[in-house]
């Protein structure tokens, strides 16, 4: 099934049912959340919503919980930039380039750059 978050609809999503969910629950202390990041003056909170999200995901999944380049987002998903841009893409942009880099593999620098994508590893998110 090939995915698109702008026209994904709860009957797109296979597997669930109902339960019983607890009123309230920490993912910090299930180990699913990455330290507090700073976006710095770009503007870039499409990125890091986006990117924690799916930081988050993957720590449930896999049980390892990578910090992943909003930076890579940032420069590579062509309708953003710093001050603008829209979560629903970036999680798009993830899903059409198969994966993301780690943030040690692609530093956040505070600035739109040029696209790196295609020069490095990136780690497969389960689930996308």
């Amino acid at each position: 099934m090939s995915m698109n978050i702008d026209t994904m609809n709860v009957n797109d999503v296979h597997g669930l049912s109902s339960c019983d969910a607890p009123s309230s629950l920490d993912w910090r202390l299930k180990g699913a959340v990455t330290n507090v990041k700073d976006q710095e003056t770009c503007g870039s909170c499409w990125t890091f919503s986006a990117v924690g999200a799916v930081e988050g995901l993957n720590a449930i999944v896999t049980g390892k919980l990578i910090n992943f380049s909003e930076q890579e987002v940032l420069d590579c998903e062509l309708s953003g930039g710093c001050n603008m841009g829209w979560v629903n893409k970036a999680f798009n942009w993830i899903i059409r380039n198969k994966g993301i880099a780690s943030t040690n593999d692609y530093a956040y620098t505070g600035n739109k750059g040029a696209c790196k994508a295609s020069q490095l590893y990136r780690l497969k998110i389960i689930g996308f």
